[in-house]
């Protein structure tokens, strides 16, 4: 993992977003991150050296824009390296958040000052057939920590699970929620993020 900030800001939540040739959505979920009510947020672009436009998309909108890879793990661990917040928010490029997504998230874990995470509903859009039975199957779960996985850490303990493994390049997301559950119980936010599942 890159190095740590030498501290972090209390109450400001870092929001990470990775990405590799996401122009079509990267404006969307950028866009819905600098929204946000909570008046200290930061909002960071970890690309991996996208083709199509997708870093320049994200400079034009302000966004600070970082280079990493091969893949998400390494990704996300960069850009926890390089954040300055005590929570650190972990999104994919086709992601929409509410404009309350980083106000839901400290005050969940304000809740429970034990949790180590955070777990954030999502909610499918998309065209076409197979999107729709990707809707069905998302609103048949329910709440349900094994579908879900943590994405709002804790910055402290993002570091003492050491990140991502990023010898996985699937289910990474999960292998970290589970094991941040050895460290106490997560929590929820209420408000689903909207995942755009494409055609």
């Amino acid at each position: 993992m890159a190095d740590q900030p030498s501290s972090r800001v209390p109450g400001r939540v870092s929001l990470l977003v990775t990405s590799r040739n996401e122009a079509e959505d990267i404006g969307n979920c950028l866009r819905s991150l600098l929204a946000q009510d909570h008046p200290d947020t930061e909002v960071i672009l970890v690309d991996n050296s996208s083709t199509d436009g997708t870093a320049d998309i994200a400079r034009d909108l302000g966004v600070r824009v970082e280079s990493a890879g091969p893949e998400r793990s390494a990704q996300r661990n960069h850009g926890f390296g390089v954040s300055t917040g005590e929570v650190v928010v972990f999104l994919d490029a086709d992601m929409i958040a509410p404009p309350t997504l980083a106000a839901e998230i400290l005050a969940a874990l304000d809740a429970e000052p034990a949790a180590p995470a955070a777990i954030l509903p999502e909610a499918s859009f998309g065209e076409g057939f197979w999107t729709r039975c990707k809707v069905l199957e998302r609103s048949c779960y329910g709440p349900e920590d094994r579908v879900e996985a943590a994405r709002a850490f804790r910055a402290e303990a993002f570091e003492r699970l050491g990140g991502y493994d990023e010898e996985l390049t699937g289910l990474e997301d999960l292998d970290l929620s589970q094991r941040a559950e050895r460290l106490g119980t997560l929590v929820r936010t209420a408000t689903p993020i909207r995942h755009h599942e494409g055609r």
